[in-house]
């Protein structure tokens, strides 16, 4: 088998363009494989669906008042913490102070001791 003449090889390769560029609008036009239909999305005022929002809304309102409340609580739970941290603290300088006093009425009780 011979090669195509040099003469007509320009018209092979527009031949060939003519035919990729065929193929390709073939492809774009009827080659697109749709998936599954995209859901459609309505807001509440199109659907006629705003009556049914006051369960909705309730909701929401009560979460707004658990939060509030969870925060109260988180707040009231800190302050305690401080002030048992505060006892804690008073309670371990009345421990240290008694065995101070302890330490001091045994010395005192040996010098005494020792001086008779």
């Amino acid at each position: 088998m011979d090669s195509i003449p040099v003469d007509f090889q320009w018209l092979g390769g527009a031949a060939f363009a003519i035919a990729i560029a065929v193929l390709a609008a073939w492809s774009k036009v009827f080659g697109k494989k749709e998936g599954p239909p995209a859901p459609k999305v309505q807001e509440f005022y199109a659907s006629g669906q705003l009556a049914d929002m006051g369960p909705v809304k309730e909701l929401v309102e009560s979460v707004g008042l658990v939060m509030q409340q969870m925060v109260r609580t988180n707040i009231a739970l800190e302050e305690t913490s401080k002030g048992i941290h505060h006892l804690v603290q008073a309670y371990e300088k009345h421990l240290a102070e008694e065995q101070r006093d302890r330490e001091i009425a045994e010395e005192v009780a040996r010098q005494l001791k020792d001086k008779r």
